[in-house]
């Protein structure tokens, strides 16, 4: 099994994700970094696209939100519509759930505020995305092909 850990600390990323979210410092569960939504207004929503490895079975993460409780929360969708979290108000940092994500292309990260009233920081907060590649067995290479002499009655 092969673990691919996504914590933040650089630029150079371990998965590919797109959207409207970046590094941030403002709140970090391990070092020094996290991956949180950019500044939304009301009624906005904002996504952070991860492509799920190649070979992926599972996910985990920790997360941490600062919003409106109800209002303003943040949902984690596999492939965009099956929504497996779902959190808002003030949550420390707290570990998901073990996600299958087999057979999946993308998870989406989405933070999304209501029409009217800000709390805390806006913002939900994404840190040490982990995912587990289980590796194909081990097969030991074919025996080596031997040549068959045979000796000419002629």
């Amino acid at each position: 099994m092969i673990t691919i850990v996504e914590n933040f600390e650089d630029t150079n990323y371990n998965v590919v994700i797109t959207g409207a979210w970046a590094r941030t410092s403002a709140r970090a569960y391990a070092g020094s970094w996290s991956y949180s939504n950019n500044d939304i207004s009301d009624n906005g929503i904002a996504d952070a696209v991860v492509q799920v490895p190649a070979g992926a079975g599972t996910m985990q993460f920790r997360y941490s939100v600062s919003s409106e409780a109800t209002y303003d929360v943040l949902r984690v969708l596999l492939d965009g519509s099956v929504q497996v979290l779902e959190t808002s108000g003030e949550v420390a940092w707290t570990l998901s759930s073990v996600i299958d994500v087999m057979g999946r292309s993308t998870v989406v990260f989405r933070f999304s505020k209501d029409s009217s009233q800000s709390a805390g920081a806006d913002a939900a907060f994404i840190d040490n995305l982990t995912f587990t590649v289980e590796t194909p067995p081990f097969a030991p290479p074919p025996a080596p092909r031997t040549a068959v002499h045979r000796a000419s009655r002629w």
